[in-house]
């Protein structure tokens, strides 16, 4: 019942991406990173971008970064400095709302991205990220994907 990736000394970062390739959807799951320095992280509206990368937005995961936003082979850092109400020492659940031009993200029940993005992606696949570099092991769990959604982030994750 859990996706598990580990990683001693990657060369260049891993994903694991659906085959689905979404509009409006709405994607809660739990997450562990260990050790909560590493990075990793989920990836929606993206695709495949040459030899082991995707392009598309990308809900971090990492110490000081847990619950940005970045759009890889994009734009970059899209929305940063949020509230870090992650759990270093076990498991977090992520809400992920994508509808429209809207990008919404709650870690642990805290909003931390509210995202107008007209230029951004419509649509694409969700996965997960396995970064390049430092020892580390990250799992998902609990994964419920809902299609065409509501336009708000739910009151409660459990």
């Amino acid at each position: 019942g859990v996706i598990v990736g580990r990683a001693e000394d990657l060369e260049h970062n891993e994903y694991l991406l659906s085959e689905y390739d979404l509009k409006d959807f709405r994607l809660v799951l739990e997450m562990r990173l260990t050790p909560d320095s590493a990075n990793s992280g989920i990836q929606v509206r993206s695709q495949p971008f040459e030899e082991h990368s995707v392009q598309g937005y990308q809900a971090d995961a990492s110490k000081g970064i847990w619950g940005t936003l970045y759009e890889v082979h994009g734009r970059g850092l899209m929305v940063g400095d949020v509230p870090q109400p992650q759990n270093t020492e076990g498991w977090n659940t992520y809400e992920i709302l994508c509808v429209g031009t809207r990008v919404q993200i709650a870690l642990n029940g805290l909003k931390t991205v509210d995202l107008d993005d007209p230029k951004g992606a419509a649509h694409g696949r969700v996965g997960f990220q396995l970064h390049q570099g430092q020892a580390m092991t990250v799992q998902f769990r609990r994964l419920r994907l809902e299609l065409n959604p509501t336009q708000a982030i739910l009151q409660t994750l459990r």
